[in-house]
Parts: structure tokens; sequence; C-alpha cells
């Protein structure tokens, strides 16, 4: 389906066209299709014939297999194998319909993907590396929370021991999920966070081991526990409630922001320039525009004018893994790249992640040489008129104040809570006084 609209700005001049394109028939078949071959030969098949009842799971230990646990009327299941974490996914899926902030990047496409990815490469450079998928289960056999961990060597001793940190988190590509978190089911958040904490303190990994549990709740969480400490930070997501209307919207933005969304395409057309609005979600269209989007994005790092960026697709690993997570996106209505063009030249894009009625803005790019005409603005405010005219109800601007999000209207919408547990004090004195012994025995011996 395509929808012509005015781009002109609040007077309607006839300076541009917006196209948002919407896939059809799409099926898992497709899907399974796309991600049988993909590059990563690793990885497990991504859509199979499977049921919507728990795996049978038998005792966890490091070497691969997976543990049950029962703490009053909570249950836990800590994931281990690749075989396993697969088998979750219908239960990943409907938990993340009814979670009380479901993060685009928590969504099972996201998470697997990026696992897919991740793995050959963290096998080879984090040795003795695993993963850790705990999932909470209520009396009922019910899925209230996954907090999906893989295990590295810590950093604490240098006798071994084990850390564990989210799916999407690690130096290779940790910044191309903004927003690591876990999944708790709304209403249930307390619930699901104790159960998480029995699974994740009393799985069987050694005595050096930590772990962070972020946790985004419209609800701060009221559990007095000793460990792990709860801190609370602003930096959670910084969002925009959509009116009914592009007007009701654009009369809420500071004045220099209401002035700029019609100052720069009345410029274009000033300058005898014609632009086009266009939203790519047809999947066998993405890896071309991915690709686009990784060398505007570069050019906009490199660039010497106006806010200095870094380049977060530096390298084919990075790019690879957007490809693969949004085709899945658009195959599933959930993720598209915008693409501004001037004079049929295409010199702005930008990804954009959607699900649940929030509209999650991701990484952009564009040509310096364009810069005086704020390619950027006319971009996201064509995206911002499809997203009102769709019904969209949030604009999301992922996490952390800034100044740029400010100007268009975003705010924090619920803290970012993080329980962080480290070993005991106890074991920690221990330890270093162990430590200190032998170093001081090394060093008379020699």
């Amino acid at each position: 389906m395509k929808t012509n609209v005015d781009a002109g700005g609040q007077n309607g001049a006839d300076v541009g066209r917006s196209t948002h394109l919407t896939p059809s028939n799409v099926t898992r078949a497709k899907l399974a299709e796309i991600s049988n071959t993909s590059e990563c030969n690793d990885a497990e098949p991504c859509y199979s014939a499977k049921s919507h009842a728990r795996p049978r799971i038998s005792a966890l230990h490091l070497g691969g297999k997976s543990h049950r646990g029962v703490r009053s009327n909570a249950r836990y299941v800590t994931i281990t194998t690749e075989q396993d974490f697969a088998s979750l996914e219908s239960e990943w899926r409907e938990l993340t319909c009814d979670a009380s902030y479901a993060s685009p990047f928590s969504t099972w496409d996201w998470i697997w993907e990026w696992w897919r990815h991740s793995a050959p490469r963290i096998r080879c450079s984090v040795p003795g590396y695993g993963l850790c998928v705990v999932c909470a289960y209520d009396a009922h056999e019910v899925l209230i929370g996954i907090a999906p961990f893989f295990s590295v060597p810590s950093r604490v001793s240098p006798y071994g021991g084990r850390r564990l940190r989210l799916l999407g988190d690690i130096d290779e590509l940790q910044l191309m999920t903004e927003e690591p978190t876990v999944l708790l089911r709304q209403g249930r958040e307390e619930e699901a966070v104790a159960s998480l904490l029995t699974g994740l303190k009393t799985a069987k990994f050694p005595h050096w081991r930590s772990f962070v549990l972020p946790v985004i709740s419209p609800h701060p969480l009221q559990g007095a526990w000793r460990y792990p400490r709860i801190s609370r930070g602003s930096d959670g997501p910084q969002t925009v409630s959509l009116p009914n209307t592009w007007d009701a919207f654009r009369a809420g933005l500071t004045r220099s922001m209401r002035d700029n969304t019609a100052y720069y395409p009345k410029r274009l057309k000033k300058h005898a320039h014609q632009y086009e609005f266009r939203c790519v979600t047809d999947p066998c269209k993405i890896a071309e525009a991915v690709l686009l989007l990784a060398d505007l994005h570069r050019q906009r790092a490199e660039g010497d004018r106006g806010p200095q960026h870094n380049n977060y697709l530096p390298g084919p690993l990075h790019v690879a893994f957007l490809t693969a997570v949004m085709t899945r996106l658009a195959l599933a209505g959930e993720g598209f790249i915008a693409v501004l063009e001037i004079d049929g030249n295409p010199v702005a894009a930008q990804a954009f992640l959607e699900n649940a009625g929030r509209l999650t803005v991701y990484y952009s790019g564009f040509n310096p040489a364009w810069y005086d005409y704020s390619p950027l603005t006319i971009l996201m405010s064509e995206v911002i008129r499809d997203a009102i005219r769709r019904n969209v109800q949030i604009l999301s601007f992922l996490p952390g104040a800034q100044p740029w999000k400010a100007r268009w209207g975003a705010c924090l919408e619920m803290e970012r809570q993080r329980l962080t547990w480290l070993m005991p004090a106890s074991l920690r004195e221990a330890a270093r006084a162990i430590f200190t012994g032998r170093r001081a025995l090394f060093d008379s011996r020699s």
C-alpha cells in the first residue's frame, strides 16, 4: 500500500513525497529461508516447528545442560544450550506481548540474531564462555520473566571465576544493543525479579561471580534484598506521546524547533531542490538500504561540521548483524529504514524499530554536503508525520537525556533500575588475602 502525502511543512508547499510501504504475505517459512541462508554457519535454525510447552531440561553444569529449581511458589529454569535456547521462541514472543516494558532490543528477533552473529566471535575470543538464560515461572507454569545472560571469565580475580553479561552487551557489538534489559510480565515484576535472582544466585557457577540485572519498569522495585544492591538512574527511555495530528505535535515543540521543521523544507524549495521521503520495509530491499545507511553513517562520523559523532557501524560484522535483524523485523512489520532523497540522490537515512505501538529511533547518517539543509530534521519530521497517520502512540529516543532529544519534546518515561550482585565481602577479603600471600611468596622466591 502506498500513501502519498504533502511534505512541504505546515504551509503545504508541494516539495516532497512520502511513501510508507507495508510488507504483505509475511510467513515464517520465508523468514526461515532468509535466516538459514545467513553467513553465520554456527547458528541453529531460527524457526522450526516447536510446541508451546517448556522444553524438557535436565540438571545444570557448565558443560551445557540446564538446571531447574523451586523456591516457594516460584520456579526458575537456567538454560545453557543453544537447542534449549531456540525452543524458548514461542514463550518469549508471548511474554514480549504482555511485558511491563517491551524494549525492541529484548524481542526474540533481536536477541536471537545478536546471538547468532556474536556466538562465533565470542567462542574465538572468550575461552570458557557459556549461555545462562534464566527463566522465571509461576506456580501455574506461566513464564513471568527472562534474564538472557551469557557467562564469561571474570576480571575480578586472576584465578578464574565467571561473571554474567546480558546478551547484547559485549565489547564487539555492545553499541548495537542500546538498551539491554530483562523481560518481566506486566503486574508481576516483583515476583519475576525475585525468582530470577534466586535462579542466578543458586546457579552452579564458581564463587567468583557477578552480574547486573537492569530492570526498566513503570513501578520501582520494593524488594528488601541485602544482595543485590539496587541503584536507580535517570538513563531510562526518553519518549514522546504522539497526539492525533501533526499540527498538535508541532504545537508542543519549542519555538525554534517549530520554525526548523518548516524552514528547512522551504529552504530546499527556495534553492530549486525537490526532496522525496520513503520508508524501506520490503525485506528484499533491506540489505541495500542498510549498506546505504552504513555509508551515510560513516560520512556523518567523518564530517567536520556540527557535533562530532562516533561510527557505530565500523565493520562487516556490524553491517551483517544489522542487515539480518532489520530483515527479520521488516518481515514482521516491526522495522524499516527511512531514506531522504534530494534531486533523486539519497542524502540521509535512519533505522526505526516498531513494536507495541512504540516507534524507536535508531542509527542514522547523512551526507555532510547537505548540512546547511539539516536533512535529518526533514527526515525525522516526515517519519513522525507518517507515524501519527498510522496511529503510533509513543516515539522513543532510547536511554539518556541529550539536548537533541529534548528538542523533539522527549522526556524520561521510566527509570532504569540496576540490581548488582557481587560475591560477599568476606569472600572478597579472603581471596584478596590469598592473592597477596601468593604474590609475596612469588616475590620472595624471585
